[in-house]
């Protein structure tokens, strides 16, 4: 009877750790706590995080910007113009743009070659052999930093366009998706800014810029030959023509240059002569008649019959 009741508590104990178990097995098993080396590593196109700046890169190679200008004097610029194109073919470039015109009577040419800059010197060492080179100007760039720095804002944009577009999925209200579409464009914007300056300082470092101005020689004139002096009575009327023609031309320049001090002068000389007249006439108006002048002659006496009458 005694090993009855000890049976009956022992079988409840045994009931109770099964019951434990089966309802650890229903509800999964916990996890263990993740050690410092089970974290999974970063994505490599992870955002840097928004409180901190990105990590500088190793930089490994440099990104310069080679650009040059040359200007040459050669025996021909159609051949030259062709040699330079063929030379920036050949290192695998292309010609950017060419202009031509006349520069003081001589032909010229300014091509902008666009090539590879791993073969920029070579391609100035080529194109100095065309002609006498007069001169040369050769600058670089180094955008290593600028590189680097789109790089890391076109990453971060990236990630920022990317949580603003979940936002936007997630978002209810009218007003809500209004603000928050209206953000994402402006983010969009600024990312694809970033990308342009990108594409621009990609081109620049792959292919260098040479911009060659050649100048070929000033056409030669033919001297005219000399006329020998004419004679004869034709020649003589000619040359007489023309010196009477000319005298007249000298008399019509000195005339055309005195005439302004002649008419200013002729204002105050008029002036003058008309009031003298004027002065002349009311003196005779106002002055008494002058007696007749005599001339020494006498009537003869009157008959005397008719003086009784």
């Amino acid at each position: 009877m005694r090993t009855k009741w000890i049976v009956i508590p022992l079988l409840a104990v045994a009931l109770t750790g099964c019951s434990s178990a089966s309802s650890t097995s229903d509800h999964g098993v916990e996890a263990p706590a993740a050690g410092p080396h089970a974290a999974a590593p970063p994505a490599k196109d992870a955002a840097p995080p928004v409180n901190g700046a990105p990590a500088p890169a190793d930089v490994t190679t440099r990104s310069i910007i080679y650009t040059g200008t040359m200007t040459l004097t050669v025996p021909s610029m159609e051949t030259a113009a062709g040699d330079a194109a063929a030379i920036a073919e050949r290192a695998r470039g292309f010609v950017g743009g060419e202009q031509r015109g006349t520069g003081h009577g001589a032909p010229t040419a300014t091509l902008t070659l666009r090539v590879p800059s791993a073969a920029f010197y070579a391609t100035v060492t080529e194109i100095a052999k065309l002609g006498k080179e007069e001169s040369r100007e050769i600058k670089t760039e180094d955008v290593t930093t600028a590189v680097v720095d789109v790089d890391a804002r076109i990453i971060a944009q990236r990630a920022s366009v990317a949580r603003i577009r979940g936002l936007l999925d997630k978002a209810s209200g009218l007003a809500e998706i209004t603000s928050i579409e209206a953000e994402l464009a402006k983010r969009e914007g600024e990312l694809a800014s970033l990308e342009a300056r990108k594409r621009t300082l990609d081109d620049q470092v792959t292919l260098s810029t040479i911009t060659v101005k050649l100048i070929g020689p000033a056409p030669v004139v033919a001297e005219k030959p000399k006329k020998e002096p004419e004679t004869g009575f034709l020649a003589g009327l000619r040359s007489g023509w023309k010196g009477f023609t000319a005298v007249l031309n000298a008399a019509a320049t000195v005339f055309g240059a005195l005439l302004p001090f002649l008419v200013v002068l002729a204002v105050p000389v008029v002036g003058l002569l008309w009031w003298r007249r004027r002065s002349r006439g009311l003196s005779a108006a106002t002055s008494p008649a002058a007696p007749p002048p005599s001339t020494g002659l006498t009537a003869p006496p009157a008959p005397a019959g008719r003086s009784a009458d």
